[in-house]
């Protein structure tokens, strides 16, 4: 039964996908909800909170991530490469959508700070492996 003016009653907060890889929680932007696996989550709220510690907490043992400044290996050494971006750019990322195949999830995001091309379309493909991310690729 739809309400007056024609309007469907179904509210914006859908439920996950089920089997979802990681679980999912809800992250909502000014333009969308989306549903994010946990550790996806994990590493946007990180950025939000300027929480190392959560970051590495989101990646496996052996995760890997891929970007212009090259290959960064284990939470440790990711960690480092976050903050040191952090510290030199100043960025700030705001995930736009997300698109999910299996274990790889592909956030399209807005990100802004102090470097050439500021305010930039960047996307983030992460693969994950079980409640963790094994590897993140950043690309424009």
């Amino acid at each position: 039964m739809k309400p007056r003016g024609g309007r469907s009653s179904r509210s914006p907060f859908h439920r996950a996908p089920a089997g979802s890889p990681g679980g999912a929680t809800l992250t909502q932007t000014r333009e969308q909800c989306m549903y994010l696996p946990t550790p996806v989550q994990a590493f946007f709220q990180a950025e939000k909170l300027d929480s190392p510690e959560l970051l590495a907490s989101a990646f496996s043992d052996r995760s890997r991530v891929y970007d212009e400044s090259g290959i960064h290996v284990g939470p440790e050494a990711i960690r480092d490469w976050w903050l040191s971006t952090k510290a030199s750019r100043h960025c700030e990322v705001r995930p736009m959508s997300v698109d999910r195949q299996g274990d790889r999830v592909t956030v399209h995001t807005r990100v802004s700070g102090k470097f050439s091309g500021s305010s930039a379309t960047r996307r983030f493909s992460f693969r994950l492996s079980g409640n963790r991310i094994a590897e993140l690729e950043i690309d424009a």
